[in-house]
């Protein structure tokens, strides 16, 4: 090796190094092996996922059946978001070892970030035949069981209580149609009885729906509590486990048992931090920040979404800066929004859902920039309504090519993005006036400034010039009167020497 190029060629951080990266070198030598493992470890932990691949690579290259190198592999893949080729890893590292725990464990992991909770659900299975005791495995399992219900439950929720408002506008309806039946003339009576029976049984197929709804609800809290039941058998058998206390916290989050949840979390963070690094728990920081949110507490809300953004993987800050430019959307502090969403955008730009949030982002921020109060002659108007015209023609872009995109590939209702773009359209016409007459109005401000500040020059001007002449009235008054005592200091010294003169030619003429 030549010393010269290979000590220049570390200095630009490169990766040349043949004793690493050549597969028959490595084939042959297993210290070699264990050396470069333990080297691309050591890249790997310090974030240089780029050369940690790169010895991965030539590691199975030297060992084709190596089911360390595929997962390992697969992990790089899954730091970097990709999900597919770290599947296609890990299906070969199945091919290898068969069911592998660390693989079976892997490709669950994969599974639940793709959300697909079945698979996941499956793997598990399959690695707790393998060790039935498996604390990981167990709260991985139970970990999908309330990811599922969790939604469902929510879902559920809000179906409720679209549905109780149903019933309640309809029961005002029965009764008010029912009190007109009863007062109505003869000529109407049949017609208001046929509309009081009408609202008695649209208030009927209400009342049934919000039965249906409660029972829906009641089945996903019943498995939610069957999921919190699991997480503290495990708790049981293990209670330093802090991963099962997470999810019993989150669970009972979902339960809306948020002071018990509260809790839970800080003394799972507390566990963590006393563990000096060697817990990680990075869920549990969001868990907190969504329970501050739930509780309208955003300030705590935004603290804790920011602790969780320096500890969280790479993969999830995407999710978290989502998170955190909802709970600045909540209390209308939309230009951060817009930066947390544009940020998440970046670490995702494909994701078809980030892009509509973030021309939903800009459309409520311009909204508002209209719609804003302002005290009289306001001179950030115009300068703001230009803003806000620009914000929404690129939310109009945005929800035009979502649209182009069709439902299939990006999952977005069609309806909700032609109401989204009529809004705009509508809003653009409004604002291209509203612009325009800002910035007429900035222009006639300007013009009374600048007229405002000659007359203020020609006033100021004006004094100055009366001031000067008071001045020189002043001086030359002075020194008239300067002149003045002197003369009269002289004509005194002149009398005085000619009373002296005067004085001795009296003296002597005695």
């Amino acid at each position: 090796i030549d010393d010269d190029n290979n000590n220049n060629n570390n200095k630009d951080g490169g990766d040349d190094d043949d004793l690493y990266l050549n597969p028959a070198t490595l084939a042959a030598n297993p210290n070699l092996q264990a050396l470069t493992f333990n080297t691309a470890r050591l890249l790997e932990a310090g974030g240089d996922i780029k050369r940690a691949t790169k010895r991965y690579e030539a590691l199975l290259a030297a060992r084709p059946n190596s089911i360390d190198y595929h997962l390992r592999l697969a992990c790089m893949a899954r730091a970097v978001g990709d999900n597919t080729r770290a599947k296609a890893q890990v299906d070969a590292a199945l091919k290898v070892g068969g069911n592998h725990a660390d693989a079976l464990a892997l490709m669950a992991q994969l599974a639940t970030e793709r959300e697909d909770y079945a698979q996941a659900s499956h793997h598990l299975k399959q690695l707790l035949e393998l060790s039935p005791q498996d604390s990981y495995a167990r709260v991985a399992l139970n970990n999908t069981r309330l990811y599922r219900n969790a939604a469902g439950f929510a879902a559920a929720a809000s179906s409720f209580a679209a549905a109780a408002t149903n019933l309640t506008a309809a029961n005002a309806a029965a009764i008010a149609t029912s009190r007109a039946a009863a007062v109505a003339d003869a000529s109407a009576a049949v017609r208001e009885r046929a509309s009081a029976a009408a609202a008695a049984a649209a208030r009927d197929r209400a009342a049934v729906a919000v039965a249906k709804e409660r029972t829906v609800m009641a089945r996903f809290e019943a498995s939610l509590q069957e999921v919190l039941k699991e997480y503290m058998a495990i708790l049981k058998d293990n209670p330093r486990n802090v991963w099962a206390a997470n999810g019993c916290g989150a669970t009972l989050a979902e339960l809306g048992h948020l002071d018990v949840a509260e809790q839970i979390f800080s003394e799972v963070r507390s566990a963590v931090v006393m563990s000096g690094g060697f817990l990680q728990v990075p869920d549990v920081y969001i868990n907190a920040a969504n329970v501050f949110l739930a509780r309208k507490d955003c300030n705590a809300a935004v603290v804790h979404y920011r602790t969780a953004l320096k500890v969280v993987p790479l993969r999830l800050r995407s999710l978290v800066q989502l998170y955190l430019a909802r709970t600045y959307y909540d209390v209308n502090e939309f230009e951060k929004a817009q930066v947390c969403t544009t940020r998440a955008l970046h670490a995702s730009p494909a994701d078809f859902h980030l892009n509509f949030n973030l021309a939903l982002v800009l459309q409520k921020f311009a909204t508002v920039l209209f719609r804003k109060p302002r005290p009289p002659h306001d001179v950030t108007k115009a300068k703001e309504f230009a803003r806000a015209h620009d914000l929404l023609e690129q939310a109009l872009k945005v929800f035009r090519k979502l649209r182009e995109i069709g439902r299939k590939r990006s999952g977005i209702r069609e309806t909700r993005l032609d109401a989204h773009m009529s809004y705009c359209q509508t809003e653009l016409t409004k604002a291209v006036a509203q612009r325009d007459k800002a910035e007429k109005e900035m222009q006639h401000l300007e013009l009374e400034k600048r007229q405002q500040e000659n007359l203020r020059a020609a006033a100021a001007s004006e004094m100055e010039v009366e001031r000067i002449r008071a001045a020189m009235v002043e001086a030359e008054k002075k020194r008239r009167q300067e002149e003045e005592a002197r003369k009269a200091v002289e004509k005194l010294r002149k009398l005085q020497e000619d009373w002296k003169q005067a004085g001795y030619h009296r003296g002597g003429g005695y």
